[in-house]
């Protein structure tokens, strides 16, 4: 018989892997060798930063996927409450987001396939969040 690949998509890495089956007799197993497929060419962050010019004044985040969600963390310098959500309309506000403090403790945001789709504002300006794709 012949051999068989099959190509896998590997959730943690966001890669294709092909895995090579040899029909060894008593059925296919697989072969030793596993190499992962890139399924772009285009890099894309896994880190990055949004800071908020004026207070009062919400910022979206960027255009970055990610389809396990997002860790996102205050920054450092910050010395006061930051703000994330998004009440529908394309803003964010601290009578509507998750309230964070300069404690710098991090959220995770599960089911945001998209940076895109949460706002950020903080209520002293300059001040703002780091995020890491999970």
């Amino acid at each position: 018989m012949a051999d068989k690949t099959i190509r896998y998509h590997d959730t943690k890495t966001q890669s294709a892997v092909d895995v090579l089956y040899r029909d060894g007799g008593n059925g296919f197993a697989p072969a030793m060798s596993v190499l992962p497929t890139p399924t772009s060419t285009t890099a894309s962050p896994l880190t990055g930063q949004v800071t908020v010019t004026t207070a009062g004044t919400a910022v979206q985040g960027s255009s970055i996927a990610s389809p396990n969600g997002f860790m996102i963390f205050m920054k450092p310098s910050n010395t006061s409450y930051g703000y994330i959500g998004n009440n529908g309309a394309g803003d964010v506000a601290s009578n509507n987001g998750v309230v964070m403090d300069a404690t710098k403790i991090p959220i995770i945001v599960a089911g945001v396939d998209n940076l895109n789709k949460l706002w950020f504002d903080v209520a002293v300006s300059g001040e703002g969040f780091s995020w890491m794709k999970l």
